[in-house]
């Protein structure tokens, strides 16, 4: 694996302007150890969420001591960046695919670090430029190592890059003032003077206010924007009882411990779901129930806490919005059912999984052979021997060499055995890497690590590139 790889690391760095600094820094630590160790790739978005929720659940209690408006800003900045961190992920699955297309996968952190800028912008920019695996990687080759020079060149780009961002402009996001109502207009009417002129024609359009603000050529508004709190609620039960078989199944048996990770993920879970919890109920209007003279004093959108956020903004014209943003809302709960629905079906096959390991046919005797091994260890068990018999032949593998390079270069030497490797090369790539292994590969890995065994001892010994050295070919001239 190339260094390069770990520039996934600071991609994290386009949200530091969402987030706090060690919430940041946490993502990083994971994207890296994503991208040595595949269980945590598997298990990055649930963890990002994780990482998510508890920066909200550090933010609570200054929020609590402000009221209720920090509360529901904290609700607005929790849901914006579950939705960032889908982004971010799917971007770093898009870079870390090595299509030809990889490049286009920016396009999101910038988009990300452009709504909140900050100097890490840039770093994010040029780590994930660098993961981008290179033709020689995406064909199993070993990367080029380029000249000295080129660093130089690399290393004053980068300090480049790292000076231009800290010139950035830096705009944090005061997530507390979007939950801010807006004061209601005062319905006390006044004489006017003797001597000033009757007021104008109500036909007529009024005019701009004079309270300091941002004036628009639009505004959009939303009104009626209200989800069912028993929807809200039925889905956030549902996705902690989900989570919480799930952490059920995942209880020690056998003698094997749950993993760290496996752990993580389903805190991760029951997390996400408590605070979409929290969140819909906050979100979903506090101020029902009002009486008919409150509410003609309120404005429209007033009772919405999704309704006061552009409640200050003053515009020409009014863009109602509020069928778009219903939507939204609507594709957000959808989207935790079925969250909620794939962790209940998890944990219905795991359970019908055991069911079947433990059901024993009647036609079984009890000094039955033992039941032979997964087919992952037998693949795992088969590659190892033939890597060790090709290290007793002088065909050893170099050091940070994967396996398809391993494969490719043994194959170039010797085209004899391009056919047993490959063979192995392939039904070795889920066992390394994550993926379902049958007993067919098992069988087919078995067959090749025998085919090595029985031509290695008739090949040749390798080529000592050493022999080519001008020395050597001095020393057969004049023996």
């Amino acid at each position: 694996m190339s260094w390069r790889a770990y520039g996934l690391a600071l991609l994290p760095l386009a949200a530091a302007g969402w987030l706090p600094w060690w919430a940041t820094a946490l993502l990083c630590v994971l994207f890296g150890l994503a991208v040595r160790w595949p269980r945590w790739e598997e298990g990055r978005l649930l963890l990002s969420l994780l990482i998510v929720g508890g920066a909200a659940v550090a933010l609570a209690p200054a929020a609590l001591a402000q009221g209720r408006t920090a509360l529901v800003g904290l609700a607005l900045h929790y849901l914006a960046l579950f939705f960032v961190v889908i982004a971010l992920n799917w971007s770093a699955n898009r870079i870390t695919d090595g299509l030809r297309r990889s490049r286009g996968a920016l396009f999101v952190p910038l988009l990300i670090g452009l709504l909140a800028p900050q100097p890490g912008l840039l770093l994010a920019l040029v780590g994930g430029l660098l993961a981008i695996p290179g033709r020689d990687e995406r064909m199993g080759r070993r990367p080029e190592q380029p000249t000295p020079r080129v660093w130089w060149v690399v290393g004053a780009a980068l300090a480049a890059l790292l000076v231009f961002s800290v010139l950035l402009p830096r705009q944090a996001v005061n997530w507390a003032a979007l939950g801010e109502p807006s004061p209601p207009a005062s319905n006390v009417q006044t004489a006017p003077p003797p001597n000033q002129l009757p007021p104008p024609d109500l036909g007529q359009t009024p005019s701009a206010p004079t309270s300091p603000g941002l004036e628009l050529p639009f505004q959009f508004t939303i009104e009626n924007v209200f989800l069912p709190v028993d929807a809200i609620l039925l889905g956030g039960l549902l996705l902690l009882v989900a989570g919480g078989g799930l952490l059920f199944r995942f209880r020690p048996q056998d003698g094997r411990k749950p993993r760290l990770i496996e752990m993580l993920m389903v805190a991760g879970l029951l997390l996400t779901g408590a605070l979409w919890l929290a969140a819909g109920v906050l979100l979903s209007g506090g101020g029902g129930g009002g009486a008919a003279g409150a509410a003609q004093t309120v404005g429209p959108g007033a009772g919405n806490a999704l309704g006061q956020l552009l409640s200050n903004i003053i515009g020409r014209r009014q863009i109602d919005i509020s069928g778009f943003m219903r939507a939204l809302l609507w594709l957000s709960l959808v989207m935790l059912f079925a969250l909620a629905a794939a962790l209940l079906w998890l944990n219905f096959t795991q359970a019908r999984e055991k069911e079947g390991d433990g059901k024993v046919s009647p036609g079984l005797k009890a000094e039955a052979p033992a039941p032979a091994q997964p087919a992952l260890h037998r693949v795992r068990l088969a590659y190892r021997q033939a890597e060790e018999l090709l290290r007793q032949h002088g065909r050893g593998r170099l050091a940070a060499e994967t396996p398809a390079g391993y494969a490719a270069r043994l194959s170039a030497l010797d085209a004899v055995l391009a056919g047993p490797l490959d063979t192995l090369t392939r039904a070795y790539g889920p066992v390394r890497y994550g993926g379902r292994v049958t007993d067919e590969d098992a069988a087919q890995a078995e067959a090749a690590a025998h085919e090595l065994a029985g031509m290695l001892p008739d090949l040749p010994p390798p080529h000592d590139p050493s022999e080519d050295a001008p020395d050597s070919l001095s020393k057969k001239e004049n023996p």
